[in-house]
C-alpha cells in the first residue's frame, strides 16, 4: 500500500486513505507493506495494524513510492491518492490499483492501472 501524504491531500482525504487501508487490512488474509509518501518515501513496512505516525507534507511522487515496494516483490500495489502526481511512463511488473481519492480535476492515471473513484 502506497499513501499520498503530499500537500494536496486534506486531513480528510488521508483519513479516507487510513480507512481504506484499514478495510484490506481487515480482509486480506495475505503480508501487507506500506509506505507514506510525498515526494520521498518512509520507509516500507510491514504492518498489521494503521501506522501512528504517517510522513509527509511537501511535493507528490507517487513513482518513488511504487519503486520503493516493487524491491520488495510484492504481488500487488494499490495506490491511494488523489491523483496530482506523475506516474510511472511503463507498466510496473504486478497489477497496479489506483484509488482516486476525490480526484476532482486530476483524473490521469496510466491506461495499464486499474482506477477506482473513492469519495465520500
Amino acid at each position: 500500500i502506497v499513501v499520498d501524504t503530499s500537500g494536496s491531500m486534506s486531513p480528510a482525504m488521508v483519513q479516507m486513505a487510513l480507512s481504506e487501508t484499514q478495510g484490506i487490512l481487515d480482509g486480506c488474509d495475505a503480508r501487507v507493506l506500506f509506505t507514506s509518501v510525498d515526494s520521498v518515501a518512509a520507509e516500507v513496512t510491514e504492518v498489521f495494524s494503521l501506522p501512528e505516525r504517517l510522513q509527509g507534507g511537501g511535493g507528490t511522487d507517487m513513482r518513488v513510492g511504487i519503486s520503493a515496494v516493487l524491491a520488495h516483490e510484492p504481488d500487488l500495489i494499490v495506490v491511494m491518492t488523489d491523483c496530482d502526481t506523475p506516474w510511472p511512463s511503463e507498466e510496473t511488473p504486478v497489477p497496479l490499483v489506483i484509488l482516486a481519492i476525490e480526484a476532482g480535476r486530476y483524473t490521469t492515471t496510466p491506461d495499464w492501472a486499474t482506477t477506482i473513484s473513492i469519495t465520500e
